[in-house]
């Protein structure tokens, strides 16, 4: 066998009780404390797991069954490159697991493992993208996707990574399309994103988990479809456009939302919005008044608005006003909507939308990162298997899942949910349900966690994954969503 040591992990859908640990894995060979790199990948049938760490200069991977029975031998690689260890996503065919890696988004790559052969190969991409910014980036079953925007101009592309080393590119050219908002100096999409700016990031959504503020205050996101891409872009005062690409042919639509107008008008007015089903949920700020709206994208209708000044409670809200540092600590109410005003126009302004026993939870607010949290959760990386991978907000192994969770865990946030039904009309008395992350930030709280994290997910159940640096074991607790 080469020289490659992998560890395979795979999960079930086991009935376990949340916040009970399942199963444990000895690292003790590797030294807990020096590992690098700490990633979890499963199957795209969510029936297998992949454990990679990197130690040192050593890459290690392992397998196992559902039924946390290991499959085959370990795999080892003696010399990883430093610039792959930038995952970005992966994908696989049977016991053979495709992991896309980049350096800086400009340099890309593919670490192939075959656990049934034992053979590891790595191969580099021979794709140009000096000429076109990153957007983001997104695993769906067996290829990578690389979003970009040629710089300068209004063109889209959509790059098509394959697992053997081969690339296709798509040209989506939105040329057309009047992107100045009435702005001379506004002349293309490029621009309008400010996307050579070196704050610059995307958000790249996905509907299936809780959505935290930190992953939706970005002004471009991305939104992955079965068989389409939507970005939603939010820099311009009075519009939102939404560029549809599909993802197999140059197909391409835009639609243009008229945002609502304020009372008066301000030089610090924000706004974002979310997508949800076929609605856009839209938020807008200013020191003066907050905003609240949802458009009907199938008629370009505004279904329901809801507004509150400064001197005015914000009636629609069905919680208190919360400042909040770094998970459940430090939490105190906002008692005015003028405080709740200040600190969200003075931030990026955010909204996010999820479905909780048939009602839509939304949260309103803003958020930024905590980095006093930074050190402890600077490696929490996970993929799931057919569906999302980011690219990195956090760190270079963040991912959509991990993204959202640390932002539970790593954010001061200032916010309020109101529920609203069907019809988007608030719903009066009625409680939240803790949702799935919020059991996972309490558990990661309450139990002082420190070092390596990986979350996923394999069906409705979520997987939090940490190596104990006490025990020399990575511990696994489930909890259902």
């Amino acid at each position: 066998m080469k020289k490659i040591s992998i560890i395979i992990l795979l999960l079930s859908n086991l009935f376990a009780k949340s916040q009970e640990i399942i199963n444990t894995i000895d690292v003790s060979d590797l030294n807990a404390k020096k590992i690098e790199l700490f990633n979890v990948f499963n199957s795209n049938d969510d029936k297998k797991v992949v454990h990679l760490l990197k130690h040192k200069r050593e890459l290690h991977a392992s397998l196992y069954d559902k039924r946390l029975n290991p499959i085959g031998e370990k795999i080892f690689l003696e010399k990883f490159k430093n610039y792959r260890e930038s995952i970005s996503g992966h994908s696989n065919n049977g016991n053979r697991f495709s992991i896309y890696l980049n350096d800086d988004h400009e340099k890309w790559a593919v670490l192939s493992l075959d656990f049934d052969t034992y053979e590891v190969l790595i191969k580099d991409y021979d794709i140009k993208l000096r000429s076109q910014d990153f957007l983001n980036s997104f695993s769906v079953n067996d290829s990578h996707y690389i979003v970009t925007i040629k710089k300068h101009s209004s063109i889209v592309f959509i790059h098509k990574l394959y697992p053997d080393g081969s690339y296709t590119s798509t040209e989506y050219d939105f040329s057309s399309v009047d992107f100045s908002g009435g702005l001379r100096s506004i002349g293309n999409l490029h621009k309008l994103m400010n996307a050579s700016s070196e704050t610059f990031q995307t958000d790249l959504i996905r509907n299936d988990v809780p959505i935290s503020l930190r992953s939706t205050n970005e002004k471009v996101k991305l939104y992955v479809n079965e068989n389409s891409i939507s970005m939603t872009i939010d820099n311009s005062r009075d519009y939102t456009y939404i560029l549809h690409l599909d993802k197999y042919n140059s197909d391409k639509k835009s639609t243009i939302i008229t945002k609502d107008k304020m009372k008066e008008r301000s030089s610090f007015e924000d706004s974002n919005s979310f997508i949800y089903g076929n609605h856009i949920f839209s938020v807008k700020s200013t020191f003066e008044e907050l905003k609240f709206s949802v458009t009907d994208l199938s008629n370009l209708k505004v279904v329901k608005t809801y507004s509150a000044l400064k001197n005015d409670p914000i009636n629609f809200k069905s919680t208190a006003i919360l400042n909040q540092k770094s998970g459940n600590k430090n939490t105190k109410p906002i008692n005015t909507t003028e405080d709740f005003l200040e600190k969200i126009t003075n931030s990026k302004p955010a909204i996010s939308v999820y479905e909780q026993n048939n009602k839509l939870i939304v949260t309103i607010g803003a958020s930024k990162q905590d980095n006093s949290k930074e050190e402890a959760l600077a490696v929490i990386s996970t993929l799931v298997g057919g569906s999302l991978g980011a690219g990195a907000v956090y760190s270079s192994n963040a991912n959509a899942i991990d993204n959202n969770f640390l932002d539970y865990s790593r954010t001061k946030t200032t916010r309020f949910q109101t529920v609203l039904d069907k019809n988007f009309n608030q719903i009066q008395d009625i409680a939240i349900e803790e949702n799935v992350f919020d059991k996972i930030k309490n558990y990661d709280l309450n139990n002082d966690i420190q070092g390596m994290k990986a979350l996923y997910k394999l069906n409705d159940t979520f997987y939090y994954s940490f190596i104990d640096e006490n025990t020399n074991q990575i511990k696994t607790v489930a909890f259902l969503q």
